[in-house]
């Protein structure tokens, strides 16, 4: 590859250099994209200290503790 550009007349330098800023730009696009894919509802309700959210209610470790327990005496 790096024969053809060091060999290649200006158009083959040309292509391969959009090529090269296409692929690094699409890498960084998509891992701004990732970044902001995170921000939803049970990821706000996991900042204010709660383990989610069920229909935008907050499940905090106190209800699920409970809920564990009730399933764990329903299985004996």
């Amino acid at each position: 590859m790096l024969d053809q550009l060091r060999s290649g007349n200006k158009r083959i330098k040309a292509i391969w250099l959009a090529l090269i800023i296409l692929t690094v730009g699409s890498f960084v696009g998509g891992f701004i994209f990732m970044a902001g894919v995170g921000n939803n509802s049970s990821r706000n309700a996991q900042m204010s200290g709660a383990l989610g959210s069920v229909n935008g209610e907050k499940i905090t470790p106190e209800m699920y503790r409970m809920a564990l327990e009730e399933a764990r005496l329903g299985f004996r």
